[in-house]
């Protein structure tokens, strides 16, 4: 779970998501193997990813976010 949420884009939960890795990271310390132990063991191979636009996404996400109506077209 670390490693994915270190590889998503920086956006609206940037902050959120860096509170989550922390306390994911000191769970994993306190068990019998570190986090960097963990990383040098286990490889997760990253799924191809289509490309977005950053900014339209985050402008969608503040909108929901604000309980504001969005109107788009596919």
């Amino acid at each position: 779970m670390d490693a994915l949420l270190a590889n998503l884009q920086p956006g609206v939960l940037s902050s959120h998501i860096e509170l989550l890795r922390s306390r994911i990271r000191m769970l994993l310390d306190e068990r019998d193997h570190s986090v960097d132990e963990i990383s040098r063991r286990i490889r997760i191979v990253p799924l191809v990813v289509q490309a977005y636009h950053g900014e339209a996404f985050q402008a969608l996400c503040q909108a929901l976010l604000s309980c504001r109506c969005v109107d788009m077209t596919y």
